[in-house]
């Protein structure tokens, strides 16, 4: 069975073969938080449901390279109006960085994404298996 694609902060369960996410979502990595991520598989392609909670769209980029999809994200604190003087200030810069080596099977051209109530939605379509065709022959000269 090849790997659809396989990310530092995945392992496989036990006995069953499956892909599970390890329980350590907070860590901080290269001044980068890793986001929790849940992963589902319909029949034609794979799902990354990554939290990235007040982020808005322009603070997302994804990229594929060599096969290695790279999503990063920053929230930038709210900013009050001039002339404020702070009493308490707790929120700060955060920066979100996943990365996931894609498998073989998955299109890279086709991945898309969408971003809904602080949850990012990455579809990962798989390759389609190639459709039998009949190959005409030629007569040469």
């Amino acid at each position: 069975m090849t790997q659809a694609y396989s990310d530092t902060q995945v392992a496989q369960a036990p006995d069953t073969g499956e892909v599970v996410e390890k329980k350590d979502a907070q860590v901080l990595e290269e001044e980068f938080y890793i986001p929790p991520v849940d992963v589902y598989e319909t029949g034609e392609s794979l799902a990354l449901l990554i939290d990235v909670p007040g982020i808005h769209r322009e603070n997302i980029n994804l990229t594929v390279e060599n096969n290695l999809l790279t999503i990063e994200a920053k929230q930038t604190p709210p900013t009050p109006e001039k002339n404020v003087k702070w009493l308490w200030r707790e929120h700060e810069a955060v920066s979100y960085r996943r990365q996931f080596r894609l498998g073989e099977e998955i299109d890279v051209e086709g991945i898309g994404s969408e971003l809904r109530n602080g949850v990012l939605r990455v579809t990962l379509p798989k390759v389609k298996p190639a459709e039998p065709r009949r190959i005409e022959v030629k007569v040469g000269e």
